[in-house]
């Protein structure tokens, strides 16, 4: 290391030298290497120079929108100058709110460099630059103390009320404090003369809006450095263009104007934000929007829609977007759930092969500020998932989970909602819970901790290990080398890797994730879906589960029917009819490869079998609909358009004045003597009434006394080809149809006629029956308008 000017050469890696300059000097260091480039420092010397103090120069206690810490977070902060031409060391200065605690929170040792900003976050945090205490935007005391405990700068005896957008501190070219724009890090720019009016107490979340309605917007508005001018409500309806309202004051700086009724309709999205200016042009936004992808641009609402026959909680979601909303690549959006109103979110589908279902799955990703409440008592979410059930069952995500989490295997929550989409309705999906640092708290997990998500074939733990396989969730900033070396390990041979696996592996949570997977045939797991947690205290991998959407299948090769599915012998898929090893997961064959962890393993697939799998006594059934050929008379249509896809199956739609004819159960058509010919009442061929006719609508109304002495409720059915199913206005089931069920929906594919004779079971889950009057609607679909037969014959258990 070469110092100049005139002190010379410090030949090993450390050393002192003295130097004695006759004049404030700036040295310059320079460390000179083998083969990288030259790297240079400077520090400046003081000579018969008077050392200034630190100044205490600038500081915002009211930051929403401006400077983050490292956590992204919108601290308070101060900021400290060195006007000096030479550092000065920090050790022994403290920061303090309190006079009669000068030492509140002491200032870590280190120096400021001559000319230095440093910022300090007064946020409570446990970082070097946190500082203790929070700042009061009421206003209080401020002071930067010296290690002789003597106040060098102050803000006393208290600073004035702050706001949102604005700091406080030394004007350049001035020595009263005065309101500034921030400037962190840097020197400061003149006092504000002009300061926006406050906004605050926007109408946030209003009582959901009837149809007629009109929707009244209030605003507090306060004077800060100049007088208010003008303040205005921009509203807008949809995705339309938008309006202003000039607001009036009421006298106590509380601003309203009222957005008529006139101006929406039921299920219409209302939004809205409210500006607030001064004759110089100085102006105020609420919502701010600052930054296009991480705040909302207006507040808003959606009006009310009686034609809603869901039971289920109702999300609405709103794009101008919707091509890219059915995309990977995502857009923007609004949602409306429980109350609450979510503006300017981001959303895209999500999923591997689901992503080609016509049913997509979605994901929705929220803001730092703006998260989403989905439950009492649970955290608001920065993410969650909605699932679709294009599969022949709207079960198995749901029932999935809550078995995981019954068997004490921590998985996320879900619960059954209705999406409608710009108004439409998109039908019935499953809420899925996000797996991140608001689920692992909930577990009791510290969100500190390093977590993988397996998200593409074969991520099967082998020592592959690569971005494409896997996703790091947290501590993102960290390279993969704790799970290259954990995949390492768990390869290695016996007995060193059950020793390994023992040390690393928390076996309890792993075994028993293994065998709630297994008890309910949840094939889906080995090569992707699911996620690694590493402890950080305990030094312990964790699995958490992922996608219940292929569990309950009725496979009969031993390769998935074996309690070992998971090792080399019982893998995901086959190859030429033999498991293929490739697909095998590493950590069940290590685990399943020793007797003792197998046996662990065994024992608990024995345990929860016994406990889940036990076969009920019979119980006896009451007959709610039957299914008896001519027992059950009913409305039927045969539909030739799209006139009443939106409305046959709703609670006040009425068959008998729509000119509906009636008959008996079944409902179809046979066109040999063999098959079904029996159980037809009723005679429907659809290509009679119109040439490419396939449905057959049909409805009937049914009396329940108590629907709460019904404890489950089973829909039987024989039919061919396919069905959609309603009951009281709202889709409960379906089998062999996608997507939208219109006038011209086709089956998936053929329904055997031996399958069609018996009558098939579907559990209606949250199913939600009524005393008095229900009603059963059934939309029965041929696979081709030249079908040779058609059948529908519904019954309610």
């Amino acid at each position: 290391v070469s110092i100049t000017p005139g002190v010379g050469t410090v030949a090993n890696m450390s050393g002192s030298v003295v130097a004695s300059p006759a004049e404030t000097t700036t040295y310059t260091l320079t460390a000179v290497g083998d083969s990288t480039p030259n790297a240079t420092a400077q520090i400046t010397v003081g000579v018969d120079v008077e050392a200034m103090p630190l100044v205490l120069n600038e500081f915002v206690a009211d930051n929403k929108n401006g400077l983050t810490d490292a956590d992204g977070d919108h601290a308070d902060w101060i900021e400290i100058h060195n006007p000096n031409p030479f550092a000065i060391e920090l050790g022994g200065w403290s920061l303090t709110d309190d006079p009669l605690r000068p030492n509140k929170w002491e200032f870590p040792s280190r120096n400021v460099h001559a000319g230095e900003y440093l910022i300090v976050f007064a946020s409570k945090k446990k970082g070097a630059h946190d500082a203790s205490f929070r700042l009061a935007s009421a206003g209080e005391y401020l002071a930067l103390i010296n290690p002789d405990n003597e106040v060098v700068s102050e803000f006393a005896p208290t600073y004035p009320v702050q706001f949102n957008g604005v700091s406080y501190g030394i004007p350049s070219g001035g020595r009263a404090p005065a309101f500034l724009n921030p400037t962190p890090g840097a020197a400061n720019g003149p006092a504000l003369m002009e300061i926006a009016p406050a906004v605050t107490n926007v109408t946030e979340n209003p009582p959901q809006l009837a149809e007629k309605e009109p929707l009244t917007i209030n605003a507090t508005v306060t004077p800060r450095a100049g007088a208010v001018d003008e303040v205005k409500l921009t509203y807008r309806v949809g995705f339309g263009s938008e309006r202003k309202l000039v607001m009036s004051d009421t006298g106590v700086g509380i601003y309203s104007a009222t957005i008529p009724a006139s101006a929406y309709s039921a299920g219409d999205m209302v939004r809205w934000h409210v500006t607030a200016g001064t004759s110089g042009g100085e102006m105020t936004r609420e919502p701010p929007f600052l930054n296009a992808a991480e705040s909302a641009e207006y507040l808003g609402t959606v009006v009310t829609d009686p034609n809603i026959g869901a039971t289920q909680p109702v999300l609405h979601w709103f794009t101008a977007d919707t091509a890219n909303a059915d995309r990977r690549v995502g857009t923007r959006a609004s949602l409306f759930f429980k109350g609450r109103f979510y503006d300017n979110i981001f959303c895209r589908i999500r999923g591997q092969s689901t992503a080609n279902w016509p049913k997509h799955k979605y994901k929705f990703d929220f803001y730092r500020g703006g998260h989403f409440f989905w439950k009492e008592g649970a955290p608001d979410v920065e993410e969650f998932n909605v699932n679709s059930h294009f599969r022949d069952g709207y079960l198995r995500e749901n029932a999935i989970f809550a078995f995981l989490n019954q068997a004490g295997s921590p998985a996320p929550e879900t619960m059954y909602i209705w999406i409608k989409r710009n108004g439409a309705d998109m039908g019935l999906f499953s809420f899925v819970e996000q797996v991140d640092e608001e689920f692992l708290g909930r577990h009791g997990f510290d969100a500190s901790g390093a977590l993988y998500k397996a998200i593409n074939v074969p991520a099967t733990l082998s020592p592959t290990v690569n971005t494409r396989l896997y996703r790091k969730l947290l501590r993102k900033d960290e390279p993969y080398t704790d799970l290259i070396d954990f995949t390492a390990n768990i390869n290695i041979a016996n007995p060193h890797r059950f020793a390994y696996v023992a040390d690393e592996v928390n076996l309890p949570n792993y075994i028993n994730v293994m065998a709630a997977m297994a008890v309910p045939s949840n094939h889906d797991q080995l090569t992707k879906n699911y996620y690694l947690y590493r402890d950080p205290h305990r030094q312990e991998w964790f699995r958490l589960p992922w996608d219940g959407d292929s569990a309950l299948h009725n496979r009969t090769h031993e390769n998935w029917t074996s309690p070992l599915y998971g090792d080399a012998k019982h893998t995901q898929e086959l190859r030429n009819n033999a498991p293929n090893p490739e697909w095998q997961n590493h950590l069940h064959s290590a685990i399943l490869d020793n007797p003792i962890t197998r046996e662990m393993y065994m024992r608990r697939v024995r345990t929860l079998a016994d406990r889940y799998l036990a076969i009920p006594k019979e119980r006896a059934s009451t007959v709610i609909v039957s299914g008896e050929v001519g027992a059950t008379s009913a409305f039927y249509h045969v539909p030739t358009d799209n006139s009443l896809d939106a409305s046959w199956y709703k609670l006040g739609f009425d068959p008998g004045a729509e000119g509906w004819a009636s008959g008996g159960f079944g409902f179809g058509y046979e066109n040999s003597a063999s098959g079904y010919a029996d159980l037809i009442s009723t005679r429907v061929k659809p290509s009679e009434t119109a040439a490419n006719a396939r449905s057959i609508y049909t409805r009937m109304n049914f009396n329940v006394a108590d629907p709460d002495a019904i404890t489950g409720l089973i829909l039987q059915m024989k039919y061919d080809d396919g069905f959609v199913a309603y009951l009281n206005g709202t889709e409960v089931m379906r089998a062999n149809i996608n997507g939208a069920a219109r006038f011209d929906s086709s089956a998936m594919s053929n329904h055997p006629d031996s399958h069609a004779l018996k009558f098939e079971d579907f559990t209606l889950p949250g199913a939600a029956l009524v005393a008095g009057i229900n009603v059963l609607a059934v939309h029965a679909v041929n696979q081709s308008a030249n079908s040779s037969d058609m059948l529908v014959i519904p019954q309610l258990v």
